[in-house]
């Protein structure tokens, strides 16, 4: 946000917005889209990421995404993987492909990017 708020980030093609998987969350996620609409930043594509899933989504979160009118565009499910790098203080670009965040991640890229 500090560089939307600073205003030297003004063009972006697609913005993920990462949340977790609450509804504290998921209206800290409208509020940033809304702060982005509010500097008229130029921003073409934006879209909600839920990480750290554990499980399945709630229903009642799917419903606040829907009630936000936010772009959904899919989960990071939670992988011991990634907190073990962190723990290791290796680089997380550096999982492995049979990772299920990195899975997800390239499954949600996939579908927006093109």
């Amino acid at each position: 946000m500090e560089h939307f708020s600073r205003l030297t980030t003004r063009d972006v093609e697609l913005l993920f917005i990462l949340s977790d998987s609450s509804r504290r969350g998921i209206l800290t996620a409208a509020r940033i889209r809304d702060l982005i609409h509010e500097l008229n930043l130029h921003i073409k594509r934006e879209a909600v990421v839920i990480s750290r899933l554990q499980g399945d989504l709630d229903p009642e979160i799917s419903e606040e995404v829907k009630r936000q009118n936010l772009t959904f565009a899919g989960v990071i499910p939670t992988d011991e993987e990634v907190y073990r790098y962190d723990l290791e203080g290796r680089p997380t670009f550096q999982l492995p492909t049979e990772s299920k965040a990195v899975q997800a991640a390239r499954r949600i890229f996939e579908e927006y990017i093109h």
